[in-house]
């Protein structure tokens, strides 16, 4: 009986230190997994704000094209003709 009792108390003992390399090696899985979000979310917002100040936002592109409202009417209203020229209909 001691020996199924020595053989039972090894396997468990086994298992705990499996269990134990297991979840140590899944918590640095996680924290990995979270410096590479956060690494992410950095650039993300970096990039954000380099394109706010690369890029004109809709409120003044929409300004800025209302006031040559009448220069698109005509670029949108235009033909070729076949010697290449260009022909705004009015």
């Amino acid at each position: 009986m001691s020996t199924t009792v020595d053989v039972s108390t090894l396997l468990l003992a086994l298992l705990g230190v499996m269990a134990s390399v297991a979840g140590v090696l899944f918590w640095r899985l996680l924290a990995r997994m979270e410096e590479k979000v956060d690494q992410w979310w950095r650039e993300h917002t970096e990039c954000r704000q380099r394109q706010m100040e690369l890029f004109v936002r809709r409120d003044e592109f929409q300004e800025w094209k209302d006031g040559r409202r009448d220069l698109w009417e005509r670029l949108n209203r235009h033909q070729h003709a076949p010697n290449g020229s260009v022909v705004i209909k009015e």
